[in-house]
């Protein structure tokens, strides 16, 4: 599944900001054509991936940047149109963006959210295909799913293609070439410029700089060639949290504070030295800092909807 993050005109739309909330194992409902056609198990959660090449609107007039997620769809034999048990489901339905009109009839849109009892329902018109989703076994199949499907190469790819243009782009000297590239990868002169501003890892105090990683803030992938090696665009941190921050699993607020995203696995963030919003050693950003933090929470960092 991919979305794109705004609407034409920029502004926000729930629907896209739903992308945020899907956690690995949920599961997720395909209409099409007035009927249920498909059952799927997340298998990622949301990350910032270009628009696809074999997106079926590719060259829509949506902007390339929005949020992918990984999906095992499982067609169904059994296709349950809503529109025949709606007086069934109607009770069951939210009271505001629903995915469904009180005819029956579905609403246009991209990614609903419904209640477990009425996912519940719907398992239960579409029979056993649905059911042994919906009974417990989806965080199986999405384990088994995994290796399957190579949740980020699109990333890769598109970061790739980033770099190429770079290698090739004849107005850039040699060791510039050297030092953007470098940057991709938290090293190089962007790490030394963000040493000029942060002098360990904000979450696990590490000072020794063999462990840390100059992690962009903005990152590399959105940012321009001065903001790739621009120290105010980094924080230092170790693997792990540098993990964490690119995949939108935590961030901070402009005071220092850490933010957790609702999603993100605790038990895991645990593991590595996270174990909740005082994980964290409070210091201020610089003004710059801040700005491109305000860009990491709006278009990295997995959140609720609004």
């Amino acid at each position: 599944m991919w979305a794109p993050k705004r609407r034409t005109d920029g502004t926000r739309y729930v629907f896209y900001d739903n992308m945020r909330e899907v956690s690995p194992g949920d599961v997720i409902f395909s209409f099409c054509h007035s009927k249920i056609a498909a059952v799927g198990i997340a298998i990622s959660p949301a990350y910032d991936c270009i628009m696809p090449e074999d997106f079926p609107l590719k060259g829509h007039r949506w902007d390339q940047h929005g949020w992918r997620i990984d999906v095992k769809f499982i067609e169904l034999r059994n296709r349950v149109c809503p529109r025949e048990h709606i007086s069934l489901l109607a009770p069951l339905l939210p009271p505001k963006n629903s995915p469904l009109q009180q005819s029956g009839r579905g609403n246009m849109s991209y990614l609903f959210s419904i209640s477990r009892q009425l996912a519940e329902v719907l398992g239960g018109l579409i029979g056993e295909e649905a059911q042994m989703i919906l009974l417990g076994t989806a965080a199986e199949l999405a384990r088994n799913a995994l290796p399957t499907i190579p949740k980020q190469a699109p990333v890769k790819e598109w970061e790739d293609h980033l770099q190429d243009e770079i290698q090739h782009d004849a107005k850039l000297k040699a060791t510039e070439k050297k030092a953007l590239v470098t940057a991709r990868v938290g090293q190089g002169i962007f790490k030394a410029n963000v040493q000029a501003i942060e002098d360990s890892c904000r979450i696990t105090g590490v000072r020794n700089l063999n462990h840390l990683i100059g992690s962009h803030i903005k990152p590399w992938r959105h940012s321009d060639n001065q903001e790739r090696l621009d120290g105010e665009n980094g924080l230092l941190l170790t693997p792990s949290i540098d993990h964490l921050f690119d995949k939108g699993h935590i961030s901070f607020k402009d005071t220092g504070a850490l933010l957790i995203s609702p999603i993100a696995d605790r038990e895991s963030l645990a593991k590595m030295g996270v174990r909740d919003e005082n994980s964290v050693i409070v210091k201020p950003f610089t003004h710059i800092q801040q700005r491109r933090l305000e860009f990491h929470r709006d278009a990295i960092f997995l959140r609720r909807a609004q």
